[in-house]
């Protein structure tokens, strides 16, 4: 995966029927999109706005 790190976190999608997570981040110049395939469950802990990604692993 290309670098995310210090990219905000936008918004994010759950699709549990594509089983798919779907991010939307940004950082000062460009936006993208980050997409987890073949979900079957997920926890994200301590949401708020303005959320920093630090790692995905």
């Amino acid at each position: 995966m290309k670098n995310v790190h210090d990219y905000i976190i936008k918004s994010y999608t759950v699709n549990f029927e594509e089983k798919k997570i779907t991010l939307e981040i940004s950082n000062d110049i460009k936006e993208k999109q980050v997409v987890f395939h073949n979900i079957f469950t997920y926890k994200f802990y301590d949401e708020i706005p303005y959320s920093v990604i630090l790692d995905l692993e």
